[in-house]
């Protein structure tokens, strides 16, 4: 699995900061443990009651460990300063959160309502894109809802999901944030050392993209993957007042696929540089190589695409995005 989440960023944290009820030991103790030490919650995270969507998706994006960058939101009860929206970005853009479509054809995110047990077993499965098929032995299987029918019988047959005493499901029932931090510790040690792999398609409307920024590689071509690629980042706006500040080493990577540009996951997260600032008509230069940063890239067409934050006194703070196009012709 990965664990190099850039929104949320995996680290090995102490678990006696958790907030644990204090009953002495208790049977979510191993999920809870897992689920700190993988950096799918923080060490100070509060682990008592509900679980609702919003914080589903945060720990679903932390285990899948990417970070998307999107131009546009499709939810109508979403803004870009809502709670958990990078993280339900990131799903959506994987096909895992699709939200509710409604007749007047508007998408919700409804973040704020709480999980019920199939839901969370679809949404696991998504996220791990486990297959198969097993019967349902729950004496309460007719009570699932349709959609989530397969995946309850999937994760019951891996081990992930379990009954109660009575031999029940109950599959409308409302999560709690333990309950579904024992189904991550499980659905993690059912998918072993192959780890989760997400098809995730880019977020990126081209029309978009910042037109006070201009981002050029100055590579001659052929470029391979091993190569150490200079790129050049141009600052047009003459707002004095704003302050365009990024990473070098921060950028989503898209592979142009049957007519659609993918995003590549990372297989090391380096971000060692500074950030730097882009004042008015300033410029800079910096490198990277993309082999150490992605395993056996493909010969195809790409882009990098990166995220400028703009702040600065008497300025609308937000985010840039600028993207520039190449060709590896040679892989490694």
């Amino acid at each position: 699995m990965k664990r190099f989440c850039v929104a949320a960023a995996a680290v090995t944290m102490a678990v006696s900061a958790v907030c644990f009820p204090a009953m002495g030991e208790q049977w979510y103790d191993k999920a809870v443990k897992h689920c700190v030490e993988n950096g799918i919650i923080s060490e100070d995270y509060d682990i008592t009651g509900l679980l609702t969507r919003g914080e589903m998706a945060q720990m679903l994006a932390n285990e899948l460990g990417t970070e998307v960058y999107y131009t546009y939101i499709p939810f109508e009860d979403a803004e870009a300063d809502s709670p958990y929206i990078d993280a339900l970005m990131t799903l959506y853009s994987a096909g895992i959160y699709e939200g509710s479509a409604h007749a007047d054809g508007k998408l919700t995110a409804d973040m704020g309502r709480a999980l019920t047990r199939e839901q969370a077993a679809a949404f696991i499965v998504r996220t791990y894109g486990f297959e198969g098929s097993g019967e349902i032995k729950f004496s309460d299987k007719d009570s699932i809802s349709d959609y989530a029918v397969s995946d309850v019988a999937i994760l019951s047959c891996k081990g992930v999901l379990s009954g109660y005493d009575d031999d029940t499901f109950r599959p409308q029932k409302q999560v709690t944030k333990t309950e579904f931090m024992t189904m991550l510790l499980k659905a993690d040690e059912a998918v072993g050392e192959k780890g989760i792999k997400a098809d995730i398609k880019s977020l990126m409307d081209t029309t978009a993209l910042s037109d006070n920024l201009k981002t050029e590689i100055k590579n001659e071509t052929p470029i391979m993957a091993d190569d150490e690629i200079t790129i050049s980042f141009s600052r047009l706006s003459r707002d004095p007042g704003a302050l365009y500040v990024f990473n070098p080493q921060r950028f989503q990577l898209e592979k142009l696929q049957n007519g659609t540009w993918t995003v590549i996951e990372r297989n090391a997260n380096r971000l060692t540089d500074i950030s730097y600032q882009l004042k008015a008509d300033s410029a800079a230069e910096k490198s990277i190589v993309l082999s150490e940063l992605y395993e056996g890239l493909e010969s195809g067409e790409y882009r990098l695409v990166y995220k400028f934050d703009v702040n600065g006194v008497g300025v609308k703070k937000g985010a840039e995005y600028t993207a520039v196009g190449f060709e590896i012709t040679e892989t490694v």
